[in-house]
């Protein structure tokens, strides 16, 4: 990204995103991340979450796992409260060693990415068992509401579970969990929704808020 974009991140879309400690962000990422667990997501080992942000995720990650963050942005960065080291570093080409964790961690990030094609190559570098990625729907009336009202949010249509798994279909890792989930937004959904609507916030078959996919690597 430029400087230009990233000063425009950093700036605007951090003051309107929630902090990482509030309940219906706490609730959604906690949700999403047992559902993980119990869907052959080991609870431990070194992970490495990507474009981890300002921690919707981060806080539930290195409650279980030994877990290092990394963004491009150094505002976001700055707002994420998680314990756990922290790096400035471009997601396309982080200079760390080859198969260093057990687990590496995106969220919301590769349908932000000029090149996410390179992003997946180096997860596939940087972990030697598991990746995860979630991604929003193209399906879910929000994401297509936001595709067209925002640029940013404009390649968000593309990701469908498919499409996530073919951008893997040359490298060593096979899909062994692909679901659409979840009815809460985590930075919009008001908290009366969340509060009306939070027995019904998990799997669904086609119309779920996200898709969560797991990858696990070949064995040769």
């Amino acid at each position: 990204m430029s400087l230009n974009s990233q000063i425009q991140w950093d700036e605007k879309k951090t003051k309107r995103r929630r902090d990482a400690k509030h309940p219906v962000v706490r609730d959604y990422a906690q949700k999403r991340i047992q559902f993980l667990f119990e869907n052959g997501l080991p609870r431990q080992g070194r992970a490495l979450e990507l474009g981890a942000g300002d921690g919707f995720f981060s806080l539930e990650l290195e409650k279980t796992f030994e877990l290092t963050i990394t963004d491009n942005f150094q505002a976001m960065l700055e707002r994420n409260p998680a314990q756990a080291p922290k790096n400035i570093l471009a997601a396309e080409s982080t200079g760390l060693k080859d198969q260093d964790y057990d687990l590496v961690f995106e969220a919301n990030m590769l349908h932000h990415a000029a090149e996410e094609e390179k992003i997946v190559s180096e997860m596939a570098r940087l972990s030697r068992e598991y990746i995860v990625i979630v991604e929003p729907n193209p399906f879910h009336p929000l994401t297509i509401l936001l595709a067209c009202l925002l640029p940013s949010e404009r390649k968000s249509i593309l990701f469908t579970q498919s499409k996530i798994a073919k951008l893997f279909q040359n490298l060593p890792y096979d899909v062994v969990k692909s679901q659409s989930f979840g009815v809460i937004p985590a930075n919009r959904g008001p908290v009366w929704l969340w509060k009306l609507l939070r027995p019904l916030d998990g799997a669904l078959p086609f119309l779920g808020l996200e898709n969560l996919v797991i990858l696990k690597r070949r064995k040769n």
